[in-house]
């Protein structure tokens, strides 16, 4: 049996913690346990604004299994407002 299947999850997140962003990427391809424990590490925080490029990459999050749940902040950028955005095109 490999290494990577006895770890523990709480080891596996340990690590992720220390890899930078690009390495936890690369480590969430190798098998499907840990591209949910590396979605943890990737997701946690986003940003948007009032563009429908953003809201609806937004939505995307939103709807994805795995990036859904582990988003833990949403950062509003008030400062980069579009032209003008509407309440249709944020939902």
């Amino acid at each position: 049996m490999p290494v990577m299947d006895r770890c523990p999850a709480e080891v596996l997140h340990a690590i992720c913690v220390l890899l930078p962003p690009k390495d936890v990427a690369a480590l969430r391809l190798v098998k499907k346990d840990l591209a949910v424990i590396g979605a943890h590490h990737l997701v946690d925080k986003v940003r948007f604004h009032a563009s429908p490029a953003s809201i609806k990459r937004l939505r995307q999050i939103s709807k994805h299994a795995i990036f859904s749940h582990s988003v833990r902040i949403l950062h509003w950028e008030a400062a980069r407002l579009e032209s003008e955005i509407t309440l249709p095109q944020l939902r």
